[in-house]
C-alpha cells in the first residue's frame, strides 16, 4: 500500500497546465507499425481519425469514474480511467474531503471540462454542510461553463448517505451518469462518464453500457470498498471505453484507485495507486498505445494488498462468462506489476485489423480478444485467467467455448488448468483456423472433482500484427455422477482392496477394527460398518461419503470428529451402535460474562 502525499501539491500545476495542455490524448509512435512495411495484410489501425470527431475530442475533457462511501467502514474512495496523456495521472479529478473534526464526510469527482475553482466551491459547499444534490445545484449555478461539466457526488443529508451526479449538455457523447445504494451494505455510489464508447452520435445504447456494467460489477462484487471500486472499472474495460482510444485498441491510457480511511488525514488516502505515480518512477503521460492501464492497476493494485492465487472462488454451477457485463482478468505472464504487458480487451465490433479477428460477437454484444498489433511481454503473449472453481465429488465437470483464429500471423491458443501445483495445458489450438467461429468447443474438468482450481487461456502471435484471436460465451457445467462408479474397496483389518485407499467413487465396507488415528481418513461414495467390526472417528479426523451409510456394527466418534454426507438427501441406517462423545469445554479457561 502506498501512501498519498497531501492533495494540494497538484493544485498549482493544474491550474497552469489544464487549458494549454487540454489533456492532450493519443501521440502517434511512428514505430509502432514498422514491422507492416514488409507484410502484404494492410494494418487498418488509425489512431487518431482525422475524419472521425468523435474518435479526437481532447478539448471536451475525458474520463469515466466511480466515487463511493460505504457507511459501515467509514471510508470513501474513488476511480476512474481515462484515454489521457497527463504526467501523474487524473487522480486529482477525486476528493476525498475530511471536516475539521476529522470526520469523513464524502467525496466529489470533478471531469470533463475540469475546473479547479468548480472543484473547490464544491468541497466548500460540501464542509458547510450541503447535500449532494444542493452541491451540485450551487455549482453549476455559479459557472458560466457547466454545460461541458460533469459531477459525480456522494455525502450526507443530515444521517443518511446520498449521491446526486450531473452532466452537462455539451459533453462529449455519450455522456451520462448514474448512481444508488447498495441493498444490505448501504453503501453509496455516484458513476459518471463521458466521451464514451459509441458506434456514431445518436448512438446512446453504447455509452449507457459501460455505465451500467461498472454499476454491475460493482454491486456483485465482494469484499472491500477498494476490491469494489477496482471490479467497477474491470465492468468498463473494453476496446474505446473512452472513445479516443478507439485506435489504440484500449480503453484509456491511465487509471487509479483511492481510499481514504477514519483518522486519514483530508484527501491523504492510506490505499492509493495510481499507473502513472509509481515510487522510484518518473511520471509517464499514460500508458504506450495497445497497453490496458485498468489491468496495469489491477496488477498493482493486487501486489499491494497482499491478494492471493484466487481473487474469486466460484462454486456454484453451471457458470457462464459470456464477456456481456465484465469478463475475466488478466494473468500477468511475468509477474512483474509495473510492466506493459498486453491484455486480452472487451469488444463488441470488428477487430480493427485488416485480415484478421472476428467482425462481431458469437452470441450477445461482447466478446474477448487478443489484439496482436504491437504485442509485448513475454513470449509475445497474453493471458487472460479465470476466478478460481471449487469442484464438487463425483461429477463429471466440462468447459465449453467458442473460439476464432483467422490471420496470416495465428500463433497458438491454449488452455491451461492449475490447481495449485503449477500451470498444465488441458487444450492448444496452433495457427489459423478459418473465418468463421467455432461454437462449444469441449474440454473435460473431471480430472479436478474435489479440487479448487483455476483457469487461463493463453494466446500468441507469430511474428505479426495478423494475429487476433478471440473466444466467446464460456459455460463451466458439473453433472453430479449417479452411483458408485469406482469399485469395491474393503477393509481386513489391515489393508484395503487393490492396496489403495477409496476415493469419493467407491463403495466402501469396514471388515475390521479401524481406527482414523492410525490409518486415517476415509472418503468414500457408501460406507458400510460389517457386523462385530468397529469403526472409530477420532478428533480432528473425518469419513466423507457422498451417499448412503449402513452400521451392522459399532461407529464411534470423538468430540470433534466428522462424519459428512455430500449428496442432498443421503440415509443412515443404524442396525448396531452409534456412539457419539462428547466433551465440555473448560469453563474456568474462557472469558465470560455472568449476568
Amino acid at each position: 500500500m502506498k501512501k498519498k502525499s497531501p492533495y494540494t501539491k497538484k493544485i498549482a500545476i493544474i491550474v497552469l497546465a489544464i487549458f494549454t495542455v487540454c489533456f492532450i490524448g493519443l501521440n502517434l509512435d511512428s514505430d509502432n507499425f514498422s514491422e507492416n512495411s514488409t507484410s502484404s495484410i494492410v494494418e487498418e489501425i488509425d489512431l487518431v481519425p482525422s475524419d472521425d470527431p468523435s474518435k479526437n475530442r481532447d478539448h471536451e475533457g475525458d474520463t469515466f469514474s466511480i466515487v463511493a462511501f460505504d457507511p459501515v467502514t467509514g471510508q470513501v474512495g474513488g476511480a476512474a480511467c481515462s484515454c489521457v496523456g497527463f504526467n501523474g495521472g487524473i487522480d486529482f479529478l477525486n476528493d476525498l474531503i475530511v471536516d475539521s473534526g476529522g470526520n469523513i464526510i464524502g467525496g466529489i469527482n470533478s471531469q470533463a471540462s475540469y475546473n479547479a475553482s468548480t472543484q473547490a466551491t464544491a468541497r466548500t459547499r460540501m464542509l458547510a454542510g450541503d447535500t449532494p444534490q444542493q452541491i451540485i445545484n450551487f455549482v453549476v449555478a455559479a459557472d458560466g461553463g457547466s454545460a461541458s461539466r460533469q459531477y459525480g457526488v456522494v455525502g450526507f443529508n443530515g444521517p443518511n448517505l446520498e449521491t446526486a451526479g450531473f452532466s452537462g449538455g455539451s459533453n462529449g457523447h455519450f455522456a451520462g451518469h448514474l448512481g444508488g445504494t447498495e441493498p444490505g451494505t448501504g453503501i453509496t455510489y455516484a458513476i459518471q462518464g463521458n466521451i464514451l464508447d459509441n458506434n456514431n452520435g445518436s448512438d446512446n445504447a453504447n455509452g449507457q453500457d459501460l455505465l451500467n456494467d461498472m454499476e454491475t460489477s460493482f454491486l456483485a462484487a465482494e469484499g472491500t470498498l477498494a476490491d469494489k471500486l477496482m471490479a467497477a472499472l474491470q465492468g468498463a474495460k473494453r476496446t474505446a471505453g473512452d472513445s479516443r482510444c478507439n485506435g489504440s485498441t484500449n480503453s484509456g491510457r491511465t487509471a487509479f484507485v483511492r481510499v481514504l480511511s477514519p483518522g486519514e488525514g483530508d484527501n491523504n488516502p492510506g490505499l492509493y495507486y495510481n499507473t502513472d505515480d509509481i515510487p522510484g518512477n518518473s511520471t509517464t503521460s499514460g500508458v504506450p498505445n495497445f497497453t490496458e492501464p485498468i489491468d496495469k492497476l489491477q496488477d498493482l493494485y493486487d501486489a499491494g494488498e497482499g491478494l492471493g492465487f484466487c481473487r474469486e472462488t466460484v462454486n456454484t454451477f453451471p457458470y457462464i462468462m459470456d464477456f456481456e457485463t465484465n469478463m475475466w482478468l488478466r494473468e500477468n505472464p511475468d509477474a512483474a506489476v509495473n510492466d506493459n504487458d498486453r491484455s486480452w480487451m472487451r469488444d463488441r465490433s470488428a477487430t480493427p485489423t485488416g485480415s484478421t479477428g472476428p467482425n462481431s460477437a458469437n452470441q450477445g454484444t461482447f466478446f474477448a480478444y487478443l489484439e496482436a498489433s504491437d504485442i509485448t511481454g513475454a513470449g509475445d503473449e497474453a493471458t487472460i485467467a479465470s476466478p478460481c472453481f471449487e469442484i464438487p465429488l463425483v461429477s463429471n465437470a466440462q468447459i465449453t467455448f467458442d473460439y476464432h483464429m483467422l490471420g496470416a500471423n495465428i500463433g497458438t491458443m491454449r488452455l491451461e488448468a492449475n490447481n495449485g501445483s503449477g500451470w498444465v495445458q488441458l487444450w492448444s489450438k496452433v495457427g489459423a483456423q478459418g473465418a468463421s467461429w467455432f461454437n462449444d468447443e469441449v474440454v473435460n474438468l473431471t480430472a479436478y472433482s474435489e479440487e479448487t482450481v483455476k483457469l487461463r487461456f493463453r494466446g500468441n502471435r507469430n511474428g505479426g500484427f495478423a494475429g487476433d484471436m478471440a473466444i466467446d460465451d464460456i459455460n463451466i457445467t458439473v453433472t453430479p455422477i449417479v452411483g458408485c462408479a469406482g469399485s469395491a474397496k474393503i477393509w481386513d483389518g489391515a489393508n484395503w482392496t487393490g492396496g489403495s485407499a477409496p476415493t469419493a467413487a467407491n463403495t466402501v465396507t469396514i471388515d475390521g477394527t479401524y481406527d482414523t488415528a492410525i490409518h486415517g481418513d476415509i472418503t468414500g461414495c457408501t460406507l458400510t460398518v460389517n457386523s462385530g467390526r468397529t469403526l472409530t472417528i477420532r478428533g480432528g479426523d473425518f469419513v466423507k461419503i457422498n451417499g448412503n451409510i449402513v452400521n451392522d456394527g459399532t461407529l464411534i466418534v470423538e468430540h470433534q470428529g466428522s462424519v459428512v454426507q455430500t449428496d442432498d438427501n443421503p440415509l443412515v441406517t443404524n442396525n448396531g451402535v452409534i456412539n457419539v462423545l462428547q466433551s465440555t469445554p473448560n469453563l474456568a479457561s474462557r472469558d465470560f460474562m455472568i449476568l
